[in-house]
């Protein structure tokens, strides 16, 4: 399985040998994804931080603003997430950190 991002709130998924793509609302520039070992899909934009709730497509699924923060204007470059933190590096050398939940 993998998962890639980019402009407009694109996302695209492989699975096996099919490919999905959605979006997430509202459409911002996503510039970093990771998927943890729940399965749980996870991308970052300047300022945001999503989670996808509910299974991988064409499985029903939502995404969740996590975090969010306007003055963040360095975009998300990685994401690492393990069974209870999330870790995310901006641009700029900023580090947000914090705990899952749910």
């Amino acid at each position: 399985m993998g998962i890639a991002v980019g402009a407009d709130g694109s996302v695209v998924w492989r699975y096996g040998q099919s490919v999905f793509t959605e979006h997430i609302e509202p459409r911002r520039a996503l510039s970093a994804a990771s998927i943890d070992a729940e399965g749980r899909a996870w991308a970052g934009s300047a300022g945001r931080i999503w989670v996808r709730r509910g299974g991988i497509p064409p499985m029903a699924g939502t995404w969740e603003c996590v975090w969010e923060n306007d003055a963040w204007v360095g975009p998300v470059v990685s994401l690492f997430v393990d069974s209870e933190v999330v870790v995310a590096i901006t641009a700029d050398g900023g580090i947000i950190e914090g705990r899952v939940t749910g």
